[in-house]
């Protein structure tokens, strides 16, 4: 598949590029097989990291596709994700991934892993994987820091619907 990014011009003097559809092709097909409308993105974009990739997100075998949406003021880069639907042929959205800040696949383990902060002392990592076609939340790694470098780790576990500290101790930066 090839995939084109549809915007009212090249990206502008801060490397932005203002996305408002995607049309995807297959092979060397010149009519688009699927767009994607309705987009309204402030997509940071630059030759060394577009803001644009193909990548299986739910280790289906299958690329899965994501844009990001804008440059945040904060660490994480808000997406919009299309997992591919083989059923249909088509990229479908995910409001659930779309919620998860910037998930990095870990295909060995078959988990997303998504950073968050909540605070200037509190931030963590969350893990989700698959059940079918759902994603569901695994694992959370939080640290809370009461001093510069010195924190307390706590480890949770996803159990009816809500997390359960399985883990914590005491911890220290490098």
């Amino acid at each position: 598949m090839s995939f084109t990014l549809r915007a009212d011009a090249a990206p502008d003097a801060s490397g932005t590029l203002f996305v408002k559809a995607i049309e995807i092709r297959r092979g060397t097909e010149t009519e688009p097989v699927q767009r994607i409308t309705g987009l309204d993105t402030q997509t940071p974009w630059s030759a060394q990291a577009p803001g644009f990739e193909a990548i299986d997100l739910n280790f289906d075998g299958y690329a899965d596709i994501r844009l990001v949406e804008s440059l945040p003021a904060g660490p994480h880069l808000p997406y919009l994700h299309w997992l591919y639907d083989r059923a249909s042929g088509r990229f479908v959205s995910s409001p659930a991934l779309n919620d998860l800040g910037a998930p990095r696949p870990d295909a060995a383990a078959r988990e997303l892993a998504s950073d968050w902060r909540d605070s200037a002392t509190r931030y963590g990592t969350d893990h989700h994987g698959f059940q079918g076609d759902q994603l569901v939340p695994l694992r959370r790694e939080a640290r809370d820091y009461q001093a510069p470098g010195v924190y307390t780790l706590k480890v949770s576990r996803w159990v009816d619907g809500r997390w359960q500290v399985v883990q914590s101790r005491p911890g220290r930066d490098p």
